[in-house]
C-alpha cells in the first residue's frame, strides 16, 4: 500500500463542494471554493481503440485557490514523433499508480490505439471523495482519494508498500507529482524551464 497526504493550508477545502461524474466519459469532478480536483477513471474511447486516451487511468489533476498544484502535461504531438508522443501517454507522464515501470495499457499498437488492459472502473464517488481500481498491471489496483477539511489523502492498494509521504502546500505537492515530461501548452509545444 502507498498513502500520501497533500496538505492544504487554510480554510476547509470542502466548504460548498459540488461534484459532477460523467462516467461514460471517464471523469469523476469536485469544486468547492478552494478546490478543483479531477479524476480519470473509466473507458478509454473509441469503442476500445482508446484513439486520444492516455495511460491516466486512476490519475488526477489538482487545483486549490485557482493555483495548479498537480497537472497534466497535454499530449505535445500526434504523429510526428512516435517516441514523444507515448511518453506524454504512458502512466509516467500522469499522477496515476504506477508499477516499476510498466504500463497499464499497450503503447505500440499505434499512435491512435491504445491497450484496454486496464479496465478502470469508479468503485464510489461521494461528498467524501473518490474510489476505484483497474486491473492493467495484471492486478487489481485501487486508488481512494478523501477530500478532508484542509488535507487531500490518496491511498493505493495492490501496489509494493512504501512509506508513507506528507506534502504540505503547492510547491512540495507539484515537485512530487511532477511529470518526466514538460507540460504541453499546445500541439507541438512545450513549454521550457529557464
Amino acid at each position: 500500500m502507498r498513502k500520501v497526504t497533500i496538505v492544504a493550508p487554510g480554510s476547509d477545502l470542502r466548504e460548498g463542494l459540488s461534484r459532477r461524474a460523467f462516467p461514460d466519459f471517464g471523469l469523476y469532478l469536485f469544486r468547492s471554493g478552494r478546490l478543483y480536483l479531477a479524476v480519470r477513471c473509466g473507458p478509454i474511447g473509441m469503442n476500445g481503440r482508446g484513439a486520444h486516451a492516455h495511460n491516466d487511468q486512476l490519475a488526477f489533476e489538482l487545483a486549490i485557490d485557482g493555483e495548479d498544484w498537480v497537472v497534466d502535461p497535454g499530449s505535445y504531438v500526434y504523429t510526428a514523433s512516435p517516441t514523444w508522443r507515448n511518453a506524454y501517454r504512458s502512466v509516467a507522464a500522469h499522477a496515476a499508480p504506477r508499477l516499476e515501470g510498466r504500463e497499464p495499457g499497450r503503447l505500440d499498437l499505434g499512435p491512435f490505439w491504445l491497450g484496454d488492459e486496464a479496465k478502470a472502473r469508479c468503485l464510489s464517488f461521494d461528498d467524501s471523495g473518490f474510489a476505484g481500481e483497474h486491473r492493467g498491471f495484471g492486478r487489481v489496483v485501487r486508488r481512494s482519494i478523501v477530500i478532508g477539511e484542509g488535507s487531500i489523502e490518496i491511498t493505493d492498494e495492490g501496489l509494493p508498500g512504501a512509506e508513507p509521504v506528507r506534502l504540505v502546500g503547492r510547491a512540495e505537492t507539484a515537485a512530487y507529482f511532477s511529470p518526466p515530461v514538460p507540460f504541453s501548452p499546445g500541439y507541438g509545444k512545450r513549454l521550457r524551464v529557464r
